[in-house]
């Protein structure tokens, strides 16, 4: 492939390149919103709203919850910040 990919590794060590994808405990609640709402052509603004969406879902059913959040959205050849809150 050309361009970027994203790997996924387990605590196994075991590593695939895969589109999308989530770590810990939270991968378990939110791997199908990620599934269901992924496409390649996402737009920034698509990918926040995934991103909210997934959030949500751990605000209602994970023990731990946070609300604000930092992102970096890495672009050819910048990384913008931006600040979220869930």
């Amino acid at each position: 492939k050309d361009g970027y990919q994203l790997y996924w590794c387990d605590y196994l060590s075991n590593m695939d390149s895969v589109n999308k994808g989530a770590h810990g405990y939270g991968a378990y609640l939110v791997s199908a919103i990620l599934d269901k709402y992924y496409h390649e052509n996402l737009t920034v603004d698509e990918a926040l709203d995934i991103f909210k969406l997934c959030f949500e879902e751990l605000k209602k059913r994970f023990l731990l919850t946070q609300i604000n959040y930092e992102l970096r959205i890495m672009y050819d050849n910048k990384v913008e910040t931006q600040y979220v809150t869930v």
